[in-house]
């Protein structure tokens, strides 16, 4: 939370355009640009950022997505924090490819530096089926909090489910499922579900295969 505390503590202002509101850091806010065709709403935005066309970002809590200084997104992305008290959290420097989509009821981080290719899924909630009498749709949700170190790669087509916790400069493989559980700084994971395929080995200097 360091982060949201850092960019709330800066001299922040709030505007309203169409509806949609953001806040943003006006000391830096001139070298941000937002596409018309972008939609944000309780949004913080840390400066220099970019935000492309058709993106849409959405948060039920006022400033429940908190967006670093320089991050970027491509076109058709769509960041929805659904939670009453749930964030998300994107640190700074970040690149997204298009078509990223980022939604869930429980909390979302991720670290600086983090590199995104394109159709990528990151959810934080999944539906409940334990009663075989009574449909799935009907059972309501649940959830648990997603964390993505800095520094890595995700590569296309990825899903990253609830439960994960994913370290510093870690490269997922495109296609991947990663599921619930926690995968180590400086790892190569790939498959589905995810599994490593490489450690780096600082003895060594160089990516070991498990």
């Amino acid at each position: 939370m360091k982060l949201f505390e850092k960019i709330k503590n800066n001299q922040m202002r709030t505007v309203k355009i169409l509806g949609f509101s953001f806040t943003y850091d006006r000391n830096r806010f001139k070298f941000t640009k937002i596409s018309p065709s972008a939609r944000l709403k309780n949004v913080s935005l840390g400066g220099s950022n970019v935000i492309r066309k058709n993106t849409k970002m959405y948060s039920k809590s006022k400033n429940g997505i908190v967006i670093g200084m320089g991050t970027e997104f491509g076109p058709n992305c769509g960041i929805t924090s659904k939670g009453e008290n749930s964030k998300i959290v994107i640190g700074k420097n970040c690149a997204f490819g298009e078509n990223v989509a980022i939604s869930g009821l429980e909390d979302i981080t991720i670290g600086n530096n983090a590199l995104f290719a394109s159709n990528i899924l990151i959810l934080s909630t999944n539906h409940n089926y334990e009663n075989p009498d009574v449909a799935v749709k009907f059972q309501g949700s649940r959830g648990d909090k997603i964390t993505i170190g800095s520094d890595g790669w995700v590569g296309d087509g990825v899903t990253i489910l609830a439960g994960a916790n994913i370290g510093n400069h870690c490269i997922i493989g495109s296609k991947s499922v990663v599921t619930r559980g926690n995968i180590p700084d400086y790892s190569v994971v790939a498959g589905n579900p995810a599994r490593i395929v490489k450690r780096y080995n600082f003895d060594k200097k160089e990516w070991e295969r498990c």
